[in-house]
């Protein structure tokens, strides 16, 4: 009987234990917990310099040194300043603008004055009823290829450095006295223009014609249709232009 009562009592003293720890733990938790409360309503609210910088786009995204991407900018921020003396301007190009200057119908102070040499590369515009007008402007292009190479008719093109190409498609003006160059079968550079009295003939030309009569081209096509007088005797060489819609007659001048 003695011994179950020591026994009683050993385990009311175990229980009380346990619930002393129980009420101790308890206790040290609500501590815990109020302390850590009290922490987190002392804190102060996050400012600018506390945001996480990768949520807005603004962190170092580790660009190369000195262009800005390193520091929190960004290039587009950046590109938004004052540069206006970084951006690219095309180089000014005389001759490419002179030739976007030049409409169909414009007439032309140009010729040929050998078998690929031209008075001038760059189109010199002028009034068709003005002295020197030597070609007639029929068709402006982007390519030599649209333009007709036939009997009075070629064409002058140029090409920028940024590989723009203008073309003019050009028509030979004949007038009576002018002169150019050809050689004695009768073939002849028909857009060249000469001095009929102090040029000289560069090869492979050998002679010159002086231009005897410009006329609508006839519907046949007859012997003696350049002749100026009745019996006329002379020795004329003659081409049909402008697509054989225009008769041109020259002799070989002589000074």
């Amino acid at each position: 009987m003695e011994r179950v009562s020591r026994i009683s009592l050993w385990l009311s003293v175990a229980a009380s234990v346990v619930a002393l720890l129980a009420f101790l733990g308890i206790e040290n938790y609500e501590e815990l917990r109020r302390a850590l409360s009290d922490d987190a309503e002392n804190s102060p609210s996050p400012g600018p310099e506390d945001t996480d910088l990768s949520a807005t786009g603004g962190a170092d995204t580790g660009g190369t040194p000195g262009d800005g991407s390193g520091d929190g900018s960004t290039g587009t921020s950046e590109s938004n300043g004052d540069n206006s003396g970084d951006q690219w301007t095309p180089t000014p190009d005389p001759t490419l603008e002179a030739y976007q200057e030049v409409d169909a119908g414009d007439c032309l102070h140009n010729w040929m004055t050998g078998e690929s040499s031209w008075s001038s590369e760059v189109p010199e515009d002028v009034a068709c009823g003005a002295d020197g007008a030597a070609l007639w402007v029929s068709y402006v292009s982007d390519t030599t290829g649209s333009c007709p190479s036939d009997a009075g008719r070629s064409h002058l093109s140029y090409t920028s450095d940024e590989g723009e190409t203008v073309a003019l498609c050009v028509s030979r003006r004949f007038e009576v006295g002018q002169c150019f160059l050809g050689v004695p079968d009768g073939g002849a550079n028909l857009m060249s223009w000469v001095d009929c009295d102090n040029s000289s003939v560069p090869a492979p030309y050998s002679q010159i014609y002086s231009v005897t009569g410009v006329y609508a081209a006839p519907a046949n096509h007859t012997p003696g249709e350049c002749a100026r007088t009745q019996n006329d005797q002379s020795s004329y060489a003659s081409w049909f232009v402008e697509d054989e819609t225009v008769l041109v007659c020259a002799v070989v001048y002589a000074n």
